[in-house]
């Protein structure tokens, strides 16, 4: 009987130091998985607490929420809020100026609600006009729905002003992954 339980033996071979080595890269393993659960319950990968943001203008015309990290080909969110200033007449088509570093063209589509009565291309920007009873305002924001198609860091300006002035712009960081 002995014999038997020496062959048995030779048979499992045991190496103490590849199974501390194999128990160590185990356990890094599942720490990593369980930051990567983590990041993304807390919204570091997509929508969630820490991937919400939002940005106001410096003069406080513009109010922009927005997803900080969405996947390229996924549609991501933007809801821009006009505020009128006091005095401004609300009965007057309002103008919303867009601008994007090399992102505006790199669309693959955007879906605006409510729709402009007129949009134009003025050098690097886009220019919306909006119809007095659907202009962006704290009752009826601007929904832009973005598709972007190349992963990358981007920077739209959202402005009420054609120069982009940093007091009437709003700017929005987007990070845009695989």
């Amino acid at each position: 009987m002995p014999a038997r339980a020496d062959s048995s033996r030779d048979l499992i071979s045991e190496d103490g130091a590849l199974d501390r080595a194999t128990w160590v890269v185990q356990r890094v393993a599942w720490a990593v998985a369980a930051v990567l659960l983590a990041a993304a319950l807390a919204g570091l990968l997509g929508r969630g607490p820490l991937g919400g943001r939002a940005v106001t203008s410096a003069d406080g015309s513009i109010s922009v929420e927005y997803d900080r990290y969405f996947r390229a080909d996924a549609v991501s969110d933007v809801r821009v809020t006009r505020l009128d200033p006091v005095g401004e007449n609300t009965t007057s088509p309002v103008t919303l100026y867009l601008r994007g570093d090399g992102l505006i063209h790199s669309l693959q589509s955007a879906f605006l609600a409510p729709s402009p009565i007129a949009s134009r291309a003025v050098g690097d920007a886009v220019e919306l006009d909006f119809a007095p009873g659907t202009r962006p305002s704290p009752t009826v924001p601007l929904l832009l729905r973005l598709k972007v198609e190349d992963p990358r860091v981007a920077t739209l300006l959202f402005s009420s002003s054609p120069d982009f002035a940093p007091a009437s712009t709003a700017e929005v960081n987007l990070v845009v992954y695989p």
